[in-house]
């Protein structure tokens, strides 16, 4: 009986020793951290990687997760990427209630391709009555 005692006394004291698990990263602090990435050390492949991370963790967070997208298009643009095009549709297709970044992305894709960024949730279609 004294080995079990003395075992789950070694567990409790090496528990103790232990870092607490590391916790989540905010989407604010991944933001921050792939603009930085992005601009200052020109790490885009790293940039778009925390983008992504942005959109698969916080995607409840809708003005961060368009404000990544567009920031990713961005930099695909001045890159002259045509990922950018679909980057910029994206933004419009999942987030038009964010209608700020939905509109620049509608403008920056009719100046790069003449692509005419049509938002379908806000027609109506006739019926036939």
């Amino acid at each position: 009986m004294k080995i079990p005692i003395l075992t789950l006394a070694s567990v409790i004291f090496l528990a103790g020793l232990l870092p607490p698990p590391a916790a989540a990263q905010s989407g604010h602090d991944l933001l921050a951290q792939a603009l930085v990435m992005e601009r200052a050390e020109g790490d885009l492949d790293g940039a778009v990687i925390l983008y992504n991370r942005i959109l698969e963790e916080h995607g409840r967070e809708r003005t961060l997760c368009a404000t990544a997208l567009f920031q990713m298009a961005s930099f695909y643009e001045r890159l002259g990427r045509p990922e950018a095009v679909d980057v910029f549709r994206r933004l419009t297709e999942e987030y038009p209630d964010q209608t700020d970044q939905a509109h620049q992305a509608r403008a920056r894709m009719e100046a790069l391709h003449g692509v005419a960024a049509v938002s379908y949730t806000h027609l109506t279609l006739p019926t036939n009555r």
